[in-house]
């Protein structure tokens, strides 16, 4: 099989909103992943040139504590399909990590395909954290905030002068109620 590649200048779309009350949850949220990380001191992470503490990619399976975070993100990308492309799906969680970085860790530039959107809620982050990175847009980091991105979007972390304890998400969605158009084959 032969394919060609052509690149078409495509604008994504980065989206960012706060959980509400944060400040409690954050708390319960921190104090566990610390535990995981006490508990499982070496890093999971598959793209071994990271420098941040990595937990394993199923923090949603494994622990109730975060199922209000996956809850809120679903709904997100729910809300993002009806409300900017307008389409009516469904997103699961089906992978869930916490990371950690202390002063000089950073993530290389990265995507996260096949996943439908990934996503980033920040737990714990000091002012001086370095900034979630996209080709042509840098998020600030702020406690309780989430950033729902298309997993295709290329991304990274430069190296971070303040700590950061966030999780990270890849969601797939299901619009097939919609397009009821799959062949079996």
């Amino acid at each position: 099989m032969s394919i060609k590649t052509h690149l078409a200048p495509v604008k994504e779309m980065v989206f960012t909103v706060m959980f509400p009350d944060c400040q409690e949850y954050n708390s319960i949220l921190k104090e566990k992943i610390l535990k995981i990380k006490e508990e499982c001191p070496e890093s999971t992470d598959i793209q071994d040139d990271n420098t941040g503490w990595h937990s394993s990619y199923f923090l949603h399976l494994e622990h109730d504590e975060f199922d209000k975070i996956s809850t809120f993100t679903r709904r997100a990308c729910d809300w993002i399909a009806k409300n900017r492309h307008r389409t009516q799906a469904h997103f699961d969680v089906y992978n869930m990590w916490a990371m950690t970085y202390d002063v000089g860790d950073d993530t290389k530039r990265h995507h996260h395909f096949p996943a439908a959107f990934s996503a980033v809620y920040f737990v714990d982050v000091e002012e001086n954290a370095a900034p979630l990175s996209f080709d042509t847009l840098t998020i600030t980091p702020r406690n309780g905030m989430l950033v729902v991105f298309p997993g295709i979007l290329m991304h990274s972390v430069p190296p971070t002068d303040g700590k950061r304890v966030i999780i990270s998400m890849n969601l797939d969605g299901d619009s097939k109620e919609k397009f009821k158009m799959i062949k079996k084959t």
